[in-house]
């Protein structure tokens, strides 16, 4: 077969399933993927994003938020979070069509281990799990699937079970992997990263999402669009460009906030403040690094929080320029930021986009929200890029406002950094 033919294959099979059919190397392909990605599974995946009347969501406990920050290329919306807690890979079969329909280019699956206790054999789950990937090849979309995770304690399977689960994790790791992306999680996850002998707690969701990122680099091209340059901001010739000033956080100013407790010398980003809540014994230093291309907002943190709850607030001093916006607009937050947590005393850091309201109060819209009391987040040093969920602008709007949350764990001794770089909020444009 030469590339013309291998052309025409391409596009009347998909790139996707081409792959499976030999004629294509996804690594290496020129189709431009888009950043979305679907997830699709059980608990642990439904379990990645909150979604309620006023907040909408990943969680810092769920694998789809590490997936994406780490990654930096990809970006999970909660309407493409297909996962429902109990689902055995019979149930995910019968229910695939809207994942099969979803924007999405790329799926993250997970599942199988509610088939050990549902009855299942281990031919039914190797059968379900080749016809879901064959189903989403099929349809053009790339599956990467996870060799599941182990269960202890209380949620620990019988000696038969085990056997037939590990089996399964065998087959996905030396079978599967010939005809779709795998990515190893069993091994990665003890007993300590799960907060209930099953489900992930911040440290087993980093494990198992650090595995699907190094995947998605390998297919998703476009990183978060982090601003580059002092003049990506806002005009009627850049409509995508920053409607937050001073994207690279240059400048520098004394911080006097007395919430943050700073220390002597602290300054601050110009245009930007901090504000601290339940911050009893901790204090803050508050220093500019340099990057390439711009500043970052380093915030040094010390002491020992005494109070539960205890979290300080990131966000620029001017107002949001409603005026810039337009009914129908989508918008997104997104920033860089890094993590140096000596001792694991973070329990999250969050991007926020809060939105007020008349009718319907204050919404918002996360990305790694909150924390998961008491599970800090890994003592990993971090880089990551967070993008929040987004929001359609209705024209009620009274007040818009980005910001990084950073939340601590009661009577830990804090030894950590936190630096943050290239804020922006973005129109989104299709």
């Amino acid at each position: 077969m030469d590339n013309n033919e291998k052309y025409v294959m391409i596009s009347r099979v998909g790139v996707a399933r081409a792959a499976l059919e030999g004629v294509f190397d996804v690594e290496n392909t020129s189709k431009p993927l888009n950043r979305e990605i679907a997830i699709f599974g059980d608990s642990r995946t439904a379990m990645c994003h909150t979604i309620a009347a006023t907040a909408y969501a990943t969680e810092n406990y769920g694998y789809a938020f590490w997936a994406c920050a780490l990654s930096g290329k990809a970006f999970c919306p909660y309407i493409n979070n297909f996962g429902v807690g109990g689902d055995t890979t019979a149930q995910m079969l019968a229910r695939i069509k809207p994942v099969v329909d979803s924007a999405a280019d790329i799926v993250l699956f997970m599942g199988g281990t509610n088939d050990r206790t549902g009855g299942m054999s281990v031919a039914d789950t190797k059968r379900n799990i080749i016809a879901i990937v064959r189903r989403l090849t099929k349809a053009g979309k790339i599956v990467i699937v996870a060799n599941d995770t182990p269960r202890f304690g209380d949620k620990a399977l019988t000696p038969s079970q085990q056997v037939d689960h590990e089996a399964v994790r065998d087959w996905i790791t030396d079978e599967l992997s010939d005809i779709t992306p795998v990515v190893d999680t069993y091994s990665r996850i003890s007993q300590d990263d799960l907060h209930d002998s099953l489900h992930p707690n911040p440290k087993g969701a980093y494990k198992i999402g650090s595995a699907f990122a190094q995947a998605l680099t390998k297919y998703s091209k476009l990183p978060v669009d982090l601003p580059v340059d002092s003049t990506d901001t806002f005009s009627a010739f850049n409509i995508t460009g920053s409607l937050v000033a001073n994207p690279l956080m240059s400048g520098a100013a004394t911080i006097s906030t007395a919430s943050v407790n700073p220390q002597e010398g602290s300054v601050i980003s110009t245009g930007f403040k901090g504000a601290g809540s339940s911050f009893t014994g901790v204090t803050t230093q508050w220093s500019k690094e340099a990057y390439e291309g711009g500043e970052s907002q380093v915030i040094t943190f010390s002491g020992v929080p005494t109070t539960a709850g205890a979290y300080l607030a990131f966000s620029p001093t001017s107002a949001f320029q409603l005026p810039s916006l337009a009914v129908g607009d989508v918008l997104s937050f997104m920033a860089g930021v890094d993590v140096l947590d000596k001792v694991s005393g973070i329990l999250g850091v969050t991007a926020e986009l809060v939105v007020t309201k008349p009718i319907g109060g204050t919404l918002y819209y996360r990305d790694g929200d909150k924390y998961q009391d008491p599970y800090t987040i890994t003592s990993d040093k971090l880089s990551i890029s967070l993008e929040t969920q987004r929001y359609t602008v209705d024209g009620t709007e009274t007040a818009i406002v980005p910001r990084i949350s950073v939340y601590f764990a009661k009577d830990v001794a804090q030894d950590s950094i936190v630096k943050i770089r290239q804020l922006a909020v973005r129109k989104q444009v299709a």
